[in-house]
């Protein structure tokens, strides 16, 4: 039964999503002409649109199926559309990796959770299906763990969350809402308000590839929202696989295959909008357009150097955190005098492990921001007095004492859930 069923799913995923993830799949056409695919890959849709109507027409006159090629319209339109509404992101670095380094790569502020290898989870998260490997997400106080496996019922993959107990991972549930029949969800990231999921889907809306998501849950109707295509430039018509946004650095990353070899990647550092602001196509030209679209160029999208130069030093802070906490076997808890921790694990209330998680993030927050307030007093005193400096350091010593107190308040209140009785 089982293996009939793969064979059903196969079936469906052929009849469904016969133009996702074959990139390069049309070569040129006889009379020397590019192909709708390799124009697609230009990002020229609308004269792949043309050219898929006429192959289209020509299909029917020999009364050939027009399955395959109808999808490749609906991308070609698709890709139309988004192009138009290519987002005005600034690029700040990017990073070449092996698909597998992605997780170590990805450089997270401890507030925004860890990426961490499938693999690495072992046996600990009971009732999984085959087949479940990948990236996992764990939020920040290490109590839920986000993932995707086969689902051989829906015929692709699909997200699932467990929680955490003092006795381990809970049993996997899917994402209600998520779910898709014929497709494929892979790479989830949850914000800390716990509500908001990007995921990297294959199926429809998809112009890849993979495409990157967005989806909300709804307290209301107790399952998330339909997701919503994140368009260009995160998406392309190779796969892009993960997106990632950190609040506390205000960074964000993305991961995608496109101009890579196989089992490489490209890692994008970029700065988050706090509106989403598009190009103007009649102002720079279609052709400008595309090249914002496909990240042409990261320097062309380096227009502010004020903010992009603050995104290269909170960049370099992140980088240098992570690479001080990966040199850091453990951190110390402090109880009281005969009680001390090396591990959120040895906690015994999970309220105080709660706790404990927020009293480490602020105290990363505070030694990052004594760090930066070190740097630029060391400017000041080299005659480096500008007014965006002294205004910052301004800033910075008025925060301070507040996080200061914020964190003596966390351990007073992490030793007390833990000891009382």
């Amino acid at each position: 039964m089982r293996f009939v069923t793969r064979i059903f799913c196969l079936l469906l995923l052929a009849a469904t999503l016969p133009a996702y993830g074959q990139r390069g799949r049309s070569g040129v056409q006889k009379n020397g002409t590019l192909s709708a695919e390799q124009l697609m890959q230009l990002y020229r849709f609308d004269e792949a649109a043309q050219q898929l109507r006429l192959d289209i027409a020509a299909a029917r006159k020999a009364q050939k199926s027009t399955v395959r090629l109808e999808a490749d319209l609906q991308r070609a339109l698709q890709g139309a559309d988004m192009l138009l509404g290519t987002e005005q992101v600034l690029f700040v670095d990017s990073f070449k990796v092996a698909l597998g380094e992605v997780p170590a790569t990805v450089r997270l502020s401890p507030g925004a959770g860890r990426l961490i290898d499938f693999a690495a989870l072992g046996d600990s998260v009971p009732g999984l299906p085959a087949g479940a490997d990948g990236w996992a997400y764990i939020n920040d106080l290490g109590d839920r763990l986000y993932f995707s496996v086969p689902d051989t019922a829906l015929c692709g993959r699909q997200l699932y969350a467990a929680g955490r107990l003092a006795s381990g991972w809970t049993t996997p549930e899917p994402l209600p809402g998520v779910e898709c029949e014929a497709c494929s969800r892979q790479s989830p990231f949850v914000m800390p308000d716990g509500v908001t999921v990007y995921f990297a889907g294959q199926g429809p809306g998809s112009l890849g590839g993979y495409d990157l998501f967005v989806t909300r849950y709804s307290a209301e109707s107790q399952q998330y929202l339909k997701a919503e295509n994140l368009g260009m430039p995160f998406n392309s018509p190779a796969n892009d696989l993960l997106l990632a946004i950190d609040e506390t650095s205000q960074l964000g990353w993305l991961v995608t295959d496109r101009n890579q070899q196989p089992d490489t990647v490209c890692v994008y550092v970029f700065v988050p909008g706090t509106t989403r602001e598009v190009y103007d196509v009649d102002s720079i030209g279609t052709e400008q357009l595309r090249q914002y679209a496909r990240l042409q160029s990261m320097a062309a999208t380096q227009t502010d150097q004020q903010a992009l130069e603050l995104a290269r030093q909170r960049l370099q802070e992140v980088l240098a955190a992570t690479a001080r906490n990966d040199r850091q076997h453990h951190v110390v808890y402090v109880i009281n005098d005969q009680l001390v921790y090396t591990d959120l694990a040895q906690f015994r209330s999970a309220s105080a492990r709660r706790i404990a998680v927020q009293w480490q993030q602020r105290q990363q927050e505070l030694t990052a921001m004594k760090a930066r307030r070190d740097e630029l007093q060391r400017r000041v005193a080299q005659g480096k007095r500008t007014e965006a400096v002294l205004d910052e350091l301004r800033q910075i010593n008025k925060a301070l004492p507040e996080l200061k107190a914020q964190c003596n308040l966390l351990g007073k209140n992490m030793r007390m859930a833990e000891t009382k009785r």
